[in-house]
């Protein structure tokens, strides 16, 4: 019998596509919250002894509302701290001393993003370890890394960056927000001209996934887009897509905005991720900002 395979948040955007894609369902372990609870180690004990043949994990699970994560900073008791941080360890502690193979999900967002440190950042890449330089999601997940890869040596860790799908009900992604902000007020907040970003196809993750279960590697990788681009560029060709055009998407500046706003780390103006060593250590072929948009849009009739 095939190993089996846990997938934890397997609910979320890229965990239900993965769920939907993967080639040997069968092999799937997608337990909902209330059965496998990572807050709680009880819970998670009861799991892993009631299910013995589990061989990978893909650590899925997160708090990812950046901008409520930001409303309970400095709160380790907050859900976002008990999630990203306490239930990364209550994972590890369940799994170190077994041999299970470990895909843990992270984030850009454990950079800064700013003048000092810019990116687009390579793989190997320091984390931030400056809590102030961070969003406290970033922070957490940032403190969630350092717990995988000082008990884990042999996992892998993949960074994401505004994770990007066709179809989600539960949640409204990167590129289906602004368009229905815009079917709701007739109209769009300025986009940010000077903000270097990318973003990731969720299918395109699917795949990552499916290679580091394969080969079983070891390391850090990217699953962003091949370049780094703008949000100005992306909502011009995601409306000329939709609409036909991109006379309401209005250019702003995210340096001046930064200007009037007491959170300054909210917003990274100097990110993205790198991911040529990514591409190379699995042999995949990670496709650009525009062509993963069109992929996505291109189809639809003006």
């Amino acid at each position: 019998m095939s190993e089996k395979i846990l997938v934890t948040g397997a609910s979320g955007m890229v965990g239900t596509r993965f769920v939907e894609t993967f080639a040997k369902p069968e092999r799937l372990l997608a337990p909902d919250l209330d059965i496998f609870d990572m807050t709680r180690p009880e819970n998670l004990a009861a799991y892993f002894a009631a299910h013995p043949g589990i061989g990978a994990v893909i650590n899925l699970a997160a708090y990812t509302n950046v901008s409520e994560a930001e409303k309970q900073k400095e709160d380790k008791a907050s859900l976002c701290y008990q999630l990203n941080v306490v239930g990364t360890q209550n994972l590890i502690d369940q799994i170190k001393d077994k041999d299970i193979y470990l895909i843990h999900i992270s984030t850009d967002m454990v950079f800064p993003g700013d003048a000092a440190d810019p990116g687009p950042y390579a793989e190997d890449h320091p984390v931030e370890a400056d809590k102030n330089r961070l969003t406290w999601y970033g922070y957490t997940k940032a403190l969630a890394e350092r717990i995988v890869t000082a008990a884990f040596p042999i996992a892998a860790i993949l960074r994401l960056i505004y994770p990007v799908v066709k179809e989600y009900v539960l949640k409204a992604d990167y590129l289906r927000a602004p368009l229905a902000h815009y079917e709701a007020k007739k109209s769009l907040y300025p986009i940010f001209t000077d903000q270097q970003m990318n973003i990731s196809a969720v299918d395109e993750i699917c795949i990552i996934l499916n290679r580091l279960l394969e080969e079983r590697l070891a390391g850090i990788f990217h699953a962003g887009s091949s370049d780094i681009t703008t949000p100005y560029q992306i909502m011009t060709q995601l409306f000329d897509l939709v609409h036909g055009h991109h006379d309401m998407v209005k250019p702003g500046s995210l340096a001046e905005f930064l200007k009037t706003t007491s959170n300054p780390t909210r917003y990274p103006r100097f990110g993205g991720l790198a991911n040529r060593a990514t591409q190379e250590k699995l042999g995949v072929k990670i496709s650009t900002a525009a062509a993963i948009v069109d992929r996505l849009y291109g189809h639809l009739e003006k």
